[in-house]
């Protein structure tokens, strides 16, 4: 939430710089914007990454103990 404040922050300086013709101020704003941005959205990425990971591991966990389950039972499931 912290670099979307900040997003704004920049917004907020990009705008007055350009008000008040202010070009340096207007270029500041417009990069804390941008790195605050680029944070946020790489910080996305990662918890994406995160959550599939972990999607993942339990899928392996539940195929394991499935697996390990029929293993302890080789009769269940056949019919004699």
């Amino acid at each position: 939430m912290n670099e979307r404040v900040d997003e704004l922050k920049g917004d907020v300086k990009q705008g007055l710089g350009k008000i008040t013709g202010n070009e340096r101020l207007e270029a500041e704003g417009k990069a804390e914007h941008d790195v605050a941005k680029a944070k946020r959205e790489a910080k996305g990425a990662a918890n994406q990454v995160k959550g599939s990971v972990k999607q993942e591991i339990g899928k392996l966990r539940t195929r394991h103990v499935i697996t390990d389950a029929f293993q302890s039972n080789p009769g269940r499931g056949s019919r004699a």
